[in-house]
């Protein structure tokens, strides 16, 4: 036998081996087992590193594309029995390049998650649902930042917040959340919107209300610009920024057409028609004072071309408002306030304190 033909069926051997250990490779990533031992130690990462008690129920991946994906994603934090748990979703997928397989690095170029449901309580001592990590998580001490992910997206999530020692309630549907990891500023950019959201603060409730805005998010605050709020045929843009995250406070600027309509439920009877608009400034220095009223700090101007409502049984038209106020420590003053109305004009200055 020539040499050629010893080192043609030596390479045919070879490529046989190969092709047996690529297809029995495939056929094992597709079996039960693996499926299970992959399930097994993702779980047990992610328990590790939150506290938590993770459960998926099935796991698929595909090798064409590195994407892995993974259905019917719960995560039980400290709720008692009988209580929703912390957070399910529908869908998990990540997509994963290799970077370096002798080096084992990977990245995460795709994260998206479809249909999570989170539920946040707090009682009345104070204590959420939210485990903690162990002591010994490396989590704890790895920012956000440290772990890029290429492109980040919630479809279809809600929030249910229940906060008794606030109180506080919120719910927000259709939560879509969309990012992407800039590595040369070392910050996410992206959209967050929601649809039919509704928050509850102590007396106060809001109506159903929808959000769309643009976002920056570093290691040294979070910036939203062009956030625009609707609620019902009012809407307003906001642009904030927010710093520290430990000890969180906001500066900003706002522009706000109230449609007056829109008040209607909130004062009976006076029936208002027309729109005003604000535009001003805010900043609040620490949310986490007890009174919001007391630190919050605004001033800016209001205007309308026309607007009227029911004052006893006769209907009061006013035209051409405009003036000046300022907020702060919890009082209110209203200057160079004008209006056109019954004929006449006038003219006016208002001060409300206490409003804390």
């Amino acid at each position: 036998m020539k040499w050629r033909d010893i080192f043609g069926w030596a390479l045919a051997a070879v490529l046989a081996i190969v092709i047996i250990a690529v297809v029995g490779g495939y056929i094992f990533l597709k079996s039960n087992r693996f499926q299970q031992l992959a399930i097994h130690k993702i779980t047990q990462a992610a328990d590790q590193a939150s506290g938590s008690k993770t459960e998926i129920r099935a796991l698929d991946l595909s090798l064409r594309t590195l994407t892995v994906h993974l259905f019917d994603v719960k995560v039980h934090g400290t709720e008692q029995a009988g209580k929703p748990h912390l957070m399910q979703a529908d869908n998990l997928t990540v997509g994963i390049t290799i970077q370096s397989i002798w080096h084992k690095k990977f990245n995460l170029n795709e994260l998206v998650i479809a249909h999570p449901v989170a539920y946040l309580r707090v009682d009345q001592s104070g204590k959420t649902n939210i485990p903690q990590p162990p002591p010994n998580s490396a989590s704890g001490s790895q920012s956000i930042f440290g772990m890029a992910v290429g492109h980040f997206q919630i479809v279809d999530g809600e929030i249910y917040y229940n906060d008794r020692k606030i109180p506080l309630d919120a719910d927000l549907h259709n939560l879509d959340l969309t990012s992407h990891f800039e590595p040369g500023t070392s910050s996410y950019k992206g959209t967050i919107s929601y649809d039919n959201g509704r928050f509850h603060y102590a007396q106060l409730a809001t109506m159903p209300h929808k959000l769309h805005a643009n976002f920056s998010a570093a290691a040294s605050g979070l910036t939203l610009t062009a956030a625009n709020v609707a609620v019902g045929a009012s809407i307003a843009t906001v642009n904030l920024n927010i710093t520290n995250y430990s000890n969180p406070g906001i500066v900003g600027d706002y522009k706000i057409r109230l449609h007056t309509q829109d008040l209607a439920p909130l004062v009976p009877g006076t029936q208002p028609a027309g729109d005003v608009s604000l535009v001003g400034k805010v900043n609040i220095p620490n949310l986490s004072a007890p009174s919001l009223l007391r630190v919050l700090t605004t001033d800016g101007v209001f205007l309308s071309d026309a607007f009227s409502m029911i004052a006893s049984t006769d209907r009061i038209e006013a035209r051409r408002l405009h003036g000046n106020y300022h907020l702060a420590n919890g009082s209110l003053r209203a200057n160079g306030i004008g209006l056109e109305t019954l004929g006449g004009n006038i003219q006016a200055e208002v001060s409300m304190q206490h409003l804390d």
